[in-house]
This record gives structure tokens, C-alpha cells and sequence, in this order.
């Protein structure tokens, strides 16, 4: 089963706070970015988890581009974490509101919690995933591969193949 910002938000040892609702939690998360970037989007995969620092100040008109076009581009959802400055003791309110308003979830990465620990959550359910499909196709292949030996060869395979998943 494909991870998912839900399967995330729910990993108690990152902490992390949903802030805005939007979209599907359940939608699966293929990665994890981290930018700064005033506009990301020319480096970024649709159904990935966008994380910044919030490092470029921008006006409100700006802040709601922003957030438009990564909801435009795909980003599944959007991580708000804090720099080692120090500079600001909470997500700033004016990316909470365009987050409701385009209904892209937005989340707090404490400070505790590293950016690296959220791309590595992420990294390491999307890789067990793969782990999982690639036994199941294996086994598939084994199986395909005994019947093919058998006598009744080209009645066994219709048959696997008939039962197989789509």
C-alpha cells in the first residue's frame, strides 16, 4: 500500500501538525523536496511533499501565487519547518490562509524534527513498498515458470494468469 501525507502525519516520531486541510490525506506521496525557491515549480514532480523553511519573505499576493501554483503542479502537500536562525517561532498566518483557500494541506515540521527525518520516512515506506511488489512479481515469475515445466505447461499458465491480480 502506497504511503500516504495520512500514513505521515501519523508517524508519532516526527511530530508533525497538520495546520490546513485540503485535498486527500490519502493520496500516495511518491517524495519529499526540500526548497526555498520563489517559485520551485520547474523542479518539481506532481504527488511529492514540498518542505521549506520559509527563507524569502513575500506579500500576501505573492504567498497566495505561491501556493497556487504548487497545488497547480501536483504538490500533494506542503511543510512548513523552522531554520536554525531561529527567526520565527511559528508558521507565518499568511501561508496558513492560501493553503485553505487553494485547499492544500499544510503541515509543521517541528523544530525538533530535522527535514532529512520527514525525506527519509517517506523514502523508506515508498521503498518497502517497491520491496513488496518486486517479491510478489518474483514469486509470480516462479510460479509461471513451474507451470511452464509441467506437462500440462500451457494449461497451468492460463490458469495463473487467470487468477493473477490486474
Amino acid at each position: 500500500m502506497p504511503v500516504t501525507l495520512e500514513d505521515l502525519l501519523a508517524e508519532r516520531s516526527l511530530g508533525l501538525r497538520l495546520l490546513a486541510e485540503g485535498g486527500s490525506l490519502r493520496e500516495p506521496v511518491q517524495c519529499v523536496h526540500v526548497s526555498d525557491l520563489e517559485d520551485p515549480t520547474p523542479f518539481l514532480e506532481q504527488g511529492l511533499v514540498l518542505l521549506t523553511a520559509w527563507l524569502l519573505p513575500r506579500d500576501p499576493a505573492a504567498t497566495d501565487e505561491y501556493v497556487r501554483r504548487l497545488r497547480e503542479s501536483g504538490v500533494r502537500a506542503l511543510g512548513f519547518g523552522y531554520d536554525a536562525t531561529q527567526r520565527l517561532t511559528g508558521c507565518p498566518p499568511e501561508l496558513v490562509e492560501p493553503a485553505h483557500r487553494h485547499a492544500m494541506p499544510l503541515f509543521e515540521v517541528p523544530q525538533s524534527t530535522p527535514f532529512i527525518a520527514v525525506t527519509r520516512a517517506v523514502a523508506t515506506a515508498v521503498a518497502a513498498e517497491e520491496n513488496t511488489k518486486a517479491q510478489a512479481l518474483h514469486r509470480t515469475a516462479q510460479e509461471l515458470t513451474r507451470a511452464a515445466a509441467s506437462d500440462d505447461g500451457a494449461r497451468r499458465i492460463v490458469m495463473r494468469l487467470a487468477t493473477a491480480r490486474q
